[in-house]
């Protein structure tokens, strides 16, 4: 009868992965010694960072070389086709500012200055607009292009 070169009565459970390096394993061993045997797989693996979103980090990165109120402006400008939902004469204006929660709109000519400067198309543009920016825009000014 072969003898078996099994050492211990442990079970042997089958290895996932590349074996730890020497480092690894010494830090594992370490972390061991400190915390406890019974938490050594796990240690390493809990005091890694969590992973986050990259949208967190590219949000980040355009406010350090915008600003808040350009990445705001940048959102309405490329999302304002959403705002006029069809609407010609909605389509027609430009968000061309976004200074201190005012959103300066560039209008073509002196009839639809007039007619958005009307309380209800007023209120319901304004709706449009800092529902997409999330409450930031506060107040929309209508100025005539070239001005």
């Amino acid at each position: 009868m072969p003898t078996s070169h099994k050492t211990s009565d442990a079970p042997v459970l089958p290895r996932r992965g590349p074996r730890p390096t020497y480092d690894k394993r010494a830090k594992e061993d370490l972390v061991a010694d400190f915390l406890g045997k019974e938490n050594r797989p796990d240690v390493l693996a809990g005091l890694h960072p969590q992973s986050q979103r990259i949208t967190k980090f590219v949000d980040k990165f355009l406010d350090k070389i915008q600003g808040p109120e350009e990445r705001i402006l940048g959102e309405i400008q490329s999302q304002w086709q959403d705002v006029a939902r069809g609407d010609e004469s909605i389509q027609k204006l430009h968000p061309a500012r976004f200074e201190h929660g005012t959103l300066t709109l560039e209008v073509p000519d002196a009839t639809l200055h007039y007619v958005f400067q009307q309380p209800r198309l007023k209120a319901m543009l304004l709706s449009r607009v800092s529902e997409i920016s999330q409450g930031e825009i506060r107040q929309l000014r209508m100025v005539l292009r070239g001005r």
